[in-house]
C-alpha cells in the first residue's frame, strides 16, 4: 500500500532550473562590530549547483535561445575558474546542450569533478595565467570553430541583468534599507546588477568591490590592476574597492658608511606611487635627500620600504625597480610584524634582477 505524494509547496520545484534564485538571507550578529550594525549575508550556495553563477548561466542560456543565437543541441564553450562552468554544465545537461569549459589547470579537483559529473568536457589552460589565460584560450577556440556558442560571461549583458532583475530585488524585499553592499569582484556582474538596483531604490547605498591584490590567485576573483576589466563591469556603480583600505607602502633612504655597512641616519620619503602594492621614492625627496647625504659626508647605505600584505622578501616588482646595486634594500613586513616579528625586518642585495639576503643587526 503506497502513501499519497506530499502536497506541492513553495519549496518544491519541478526541476533544478526552477530552484535557482530566491536564496535565504541570514543575519550575522556575531560578526557585527556593534549592536547598531547589522550584517546580513545572502546564501548563494543554496542555488542548485552551489553558487551564485546558476543565476547568470540560466540567464545567458535563456537569452541566447530566445534570440536564436543558441540552437537546439549546440555546444556551449566558456572560460571559467569553475563555478560558471559548473552552472552551465548543469543547465546544459538539462536542456540538451553539450558544454566545454576552459579551466585553469590549478583549479581545485572538486570543481573539475563536478564539471565531469554534469558531463562537461574540460580544456585546460595554464594555471599561472589565471582566468585571463582561460579567456584567451577560449576566444581562440571559438574563433576557430564557428559551430561553438560562447556565452562569454565577462561581456554578456544578461549577466548583470540577472542580478539587476533578480538578486537585487530579492535583497530589497528582505532588507528595505541597505547602507552598503559588498561582493567579490569576478566578472563584475553581481556588483553592477545589484548595485544598479540598490542605487535606484536608495542612491546613498555604497557598493563595495572585494578584490584580491595583484598576483594573488583567488579563484573566481580578479584584481583590476592586472589589466583586464570585464566589459560588463559598470565601474560608475562602485564606490570603493576593499583592498584600497591597505596602508600605502612607506619608503625612505638610510645613510652612513657603505664600507662598514653601517646605517646611522634615516631620511623618510614620500611614496610617489601612493600605492599599497608598490613604491617609488618621490623625485623631489630623492634629490633633497641625496644632497643632504652628500653634505653630511655620508654614503647611501640602504633603501627602505614596507610590504603591507606580503613577507619582507623582494617582490618581482622590487627586483625590476632596483637601481642601486651597491646599496642594501631594507624591507619591513606589516603582516610578519604581528605573526613572526623576528622576520619582519630583513636586508637584501638586489643586482641583475636577483636578490640575496644579507645578515642584519639592529642596535
Amino acid at each position: 500500500m503506497s502513501s499519497a505524494p506530499p502536497a506541492a509547496g513553495k519549496d518544491r520545484f519541478p526541476d533544478l532550473i526552477a530552484a535557482i534564485g530566491n536564496t535565504p538571507m541570514v543575519e550575522l550578529r556575531r560578526l557585527a562590530p556593534s549592536p547598531d550594525v547589522r550584517i546580513i549575508a545572502k546564501l548563494e550556495g543554496a542555488n542548485p549547483s552551489g553558487s551564485v553563477k546558476d543565476r547568470i548561466a540560466h540567464a545567458m542560456i535563456e537569452d541566447a535561445r530566445a534570440r536564436g543565437a543558441l540552437q537546439p543541441g549546440q555546444t556551449i564553450l566558456e572560460p571559467s575558474s569553475g563555478n560558471t562552468g559548473i552552472s552551465l554544465a548543469m543547465i546544459g545537461s538539462l536542456l540538451g546542450h553539450p558544454v566545454r569549459v576552459v579551466l585553469p589547470d590549478n583549479t581545485t579537483e572538486e570543481r573539475a569533478q563536478l564539471l565531469r559529473l554534469f558531463g562537461a568536457e574540460i580544456i585546460s589552460s595554464p594555471g599561472a595565467e589565471g582566468s585571463n589565460g582561460a579567456i584567451r584560450l577560449a576566444q581562440q577556440l571559438a574563433a576557430a570553430d564557428p559551430d561553438l556558442f560562447m556565452p562569454y560571461q565577462y561581456g554578456n549583458e544578461a549577466n548583470p541583468r540577472a542580478h539587476e532583475e533578480g538578486t537585487g530585488p530579492e535583497i530589497v524585499a528582505e532588507v528595505s534599507h541597505v547602507d552598503a553592499f559588498v561582493a567579490g569582484l569576478g566578472t563584475g556582474g553581481t556588483l553592477s546588477g545589484v548595485g544598479r538596483h540598490l542605487k535606484r531604490i536608495r542612491p546613498a547605498t555604497r557598493v563595495i568591490a572585494a578584490e584580491p591584490l595583484p598576483g594573488e590567485q583567488v579563484q573566481g576573483l580578479r584584481s583590476l590592476e592586472e589589466g583586464f576589466i570585464p566589459p560588463v563591469l559598470d565601474e560608475s556603480v562602485l564606490d570603493e574597492h576593499a583592498r584600497a583600505e591597505l596602508p600605502i607602502e612607506a619608503c625612505g633612504l638610510l645613510a652612513g658608511s657603505l664600507t662598514d655597512g653601517l646605517a646611522t641616519t634615516y631620511f623618510p620619503a614620500r611614496n610617489a606611487d601612493a600605492s599599497p602594492l608598490r613604491y617609488s621614492v618621490h623625485p623631489d625627496d630623492l634629490v633633497r635627500i641625496t644632497y643632504a647625504i652628500e653634505d653630511a659626508g655620508q654614503d647611501l647605505v640602504a633603501i627602505f620600504h614596507s610590504h603591507t600584505h606580503t613577507p619582507a622578501v623582494p617582490s618581482p616588482t622590487d627586483r625590476r625597480a632596483a637601481m642601486y646595486p651597491d646599496a642594501f634594500y631594507l624591507l619591513a613586513s606589516l603582516t610578519d610584524l604581528a605573526a613572526t616579528p623576528e622576520r619582519a625586518l630583513r636586508a637584501w642585495r638586489i643586482h641583475g634582477g636577483q636578490s640575496f639576503e644579507v645578515p642584519l643587526r639592529v642596535d
